[in-house]
C-alpha cells in the first residue's frame, strides 16, 4: 500500500540510490530526521517521543546550515 512514495519514505537507501541513478545526488548528503514508532493515521499529531526529538533535529540541521555544508 502507498506504492513506491511510501516505499522511499521507509528507506531512504532507495531514493539516494534513485538519486544516483538519475545523476541528481549531490556530492553530499547529510540524513536528520525521526521514526514514528508507529502511524495509525497520516495526520496523526507526532508522539511525545518524536516532539522530543524535532528540536534536536532541527538544531543539527541548523548547524550543518551555518557552517556552511552544502545542500
Amino acid at each position: 500500500e502507498g506504492g513506491a512514495l511510501s516505499d522511499i519514505r521507509k528507506a531512504p537507501d532507495r531514493a539516494l540510490a534513485i538519486a544516483k541513478a538519475i545523476h541528481a545526488l549531490p556530492p553530499r548528503v547529510h540524513l536528520i530526521g525521526c521514526e514514528a514508532g508507529a502511524i495509525d493515521e497520516l495526520m496523526a499529531p507526532a508522539s511525545p517521543a518524536v516532539q522530543q526529538a524535532i528540536d534536536p533535529a532541527a538544531g543539527r540541521v541548523r548547524a550543518l546550515i551555518a557552517a556552511g555544508s552544502p545542500a
